[in-house]
């Protein structure tokens, strides 16, 4: 996966927008699901496809714990 930190900083030096999804968040994974789709629709080389289903396993991973956590919780 890219160097997340360098990829923001790069986005706000050229004001270019970006967006973050956090693993507590439980809008995200239907939001990673629909990028996924998306970038398979559009042919999106292999190894991006690849590295989106990681991290979508990692949120799911991490959505499990959330919910046993009680720290899962609506966008505000």
């Amino acid at each position: 996966m890219k160097d997340i930190k360098k990829m923001i900083e790069d986005c706000q030096e050229k004001g270019e927008p970006f967006f973050i999804l956090r693993g507590k968040d439980m809008c995200a994974i239907p939001a990673i699901n629909a990028y996924l789709e998306d970038c398979m629709a559009r042919g999106c080389h292999t190894k991006h496809i690849c590295e989106i289903e990681i991290k979508l396993s990692e949120f799911q991973d991490h959505l499990r714990s959330a919910i046993d956590d009680n720290t899962l919780k609506i966008p505000d």
